[in-house]
């Protein structure tokens, strides 16, 4: 090998040697960068953690709730209902106030003027029309509160001029109460005339007797107050033909018509009586007071081609639009809680008594016959709408004036149907 040969493999040997020198270094550096990336995964990762679990931690919930509600609420479910709301929130402190049901709009519309109302109230819907009607109410946000899965009729009663006002907490309406203890299940009134031949057999019956508790008489008839644009459509002749019914059931001594809910409740639990129309509210009290469980519920009897249709109402959450939007976010959180599925379910069974605006709670008619009648019955109830509720207020004090004058005897049932007809078309024209 000459000389020049050689000079040239010493330089490739040293550029070899070089080249490995510098991959190696660039290897080393890439393993160092690869180590510090990980390092700075690992602390961004930590400090994000540390973020989420400081701003879980500046969320926690803290306040107080003012609740409302009337005498007709359930007590002991209701506190219930709170303390499984604070064992989730323990530093928010909620207040119920019980306001008697026939003082709770006025005593609302004073604290509300004054600045001083509660946080959240509890009342039947056909109020909420009074504080729409002074712009106390809050709109509820559906990006806030999920009401998909409310039963369309208890939506339609919060629901005012596209707006959403409260969140429907229960539903009810009114069924036939008898006591097991001297009716059998197989005997029980399917239709009208069988309550007129167990009355004459010597069973007997109670019903309040007003134009709004025997509204579910009107339905068996074939007819109907409002039509589904909200227009007043009563036939005279239904109604007339159910006064007739009326008049002709006062006079059978088992049937007994009273002005008083109350003393046909204590009668209907005194054993006095074997049938009693009753109020889904008043399940809970006469399970409670009836010995050996001798409460049963059926459907109100109906006619050969209609069902009865008694009135169907919401109870309703709303919440008064002149609070803080840190309050109002802590009242809205209660709120979703109370009205959840999960809470909706578990009063149903507990307190056994009405039906929950969640169209998919779904119970056991074997396990839960009572409330399988309620949601059975309401199917067939008439829900009036929050919009038609003025309507209502005009026509309902018309129809009980003139169900009194009925069956007292002053006027024959086919004039009372004329003249409802007749004066609440002209009411309705001059106040609305």
């Amino acid at each position: 090998m000459n000389k020049a040969s050689i000079i040239m493999t010493q330089k490739a040997s040293i550029f070899t040697k070089i080249l490995a020198i510098f991959l190696v270094a660039l290897l080393f550096l890439a393993a160092c960068s690869n180590s510090v990336e990980d390092q700075a995964k690992k602390e961004r990762s930590s400090f994000q953690h540390q973020n989420i679990n400081q701003n879980s931690a500046s969320n926690q919930l803290s306040g107080s709730i003012l609740l409302w509600h009337d005498e007709t609420i359930n007590q002991d479910h209701a506190q219930q209902t709170v303390r499984n709301y604070q064992q989730i929130n323990p530093d928010v402190n909620i207040v119920i106030e019980i306001v008697p049901k026939d003082e709770l709009l006025k005593r609302f519309l004073q604290q509300f003027r004054s600045g001083l109302s509660p946080n959240i109230v509890l009342v039947d819907y056909n109020l909420m029309f009074e504080f729409i009607r002074i712009n106390s109410l809050m709109a509820i946000d559906p990006k806030i509160i999920d009401l998909g899965d409310i039963l369309p009729a208890a939506l339609a009663q919060v629901t005012y001029e596209g707006k959403v006002y409260g969140i429907p907490g229960a539903i009810f309406t009114q069924v036939l109460c008898y006591n097991k203890n001297t009716i059998n299940k197989d005997k029980l009134p399917k239709n009208l005339d069988d309550i007129l031949n167990q009355a004459k057999a010597g069973y007997t019956f109670g019903m309040s007797s007003n134009f709004q508790d025997t509204f579910w008489g009107i339905q068996i008839f074939g007819g109907k107050v409002f039509d589904n644009q909200g227009r007043f459509a009563l036939k005279p002749g239904s109604w007339a033909s159910w006064m007739t019914w009326l008049q002709s059931a006062k006079n059978l001594p088992n049937i007994i018509l009273s002005s008083s809910i109350a003393a046909l409740e204590k009668s209907f639990i005194q054993g006095n009586l074997d049938y009693f129309v009753c109020d889904a509210a008043s399940i809970f009290n006469l399970k409670k007071t009836l010995v050996k469980d001798n409460l049963g519920v059926t459907l109100l009897p109906g006619g050969p081609e209609h069902p009865a249709g008694p009135l169907l109402y919401s109870k309703v959450l709303v919440i008064p639009n002149n609070f803080s939007p840190r309050q109002t976010a802590i009242t809205l959180d209660f709120a979703r809680f109370i009205t959840n599925k999960q809470q909706q379910q578990r009063g149903a069974i507990d307190v056994g008594s009405f039906i929950p605006p969640n169209k998919t709670i779904r119970l056991d008619r074997r396990l839960f016959p009572i409330q399988a009648t309620l949601e059975e019955q309401a199917r067939n109830a008439v829900a009036i709408p929050l919009r038609d509720i003025p309507k209502a207020e005009i026509i309902f004090p018309i129809g009980e004036t003139l169900y009194q004058q009925v069956l007292e005897g002053t006027i024959s049932p086919k004039e009372g149907g004329e003249q409802l007809l007749k004066i609440s078309r002209q009411a309705l024209q001059e106040k609305l």
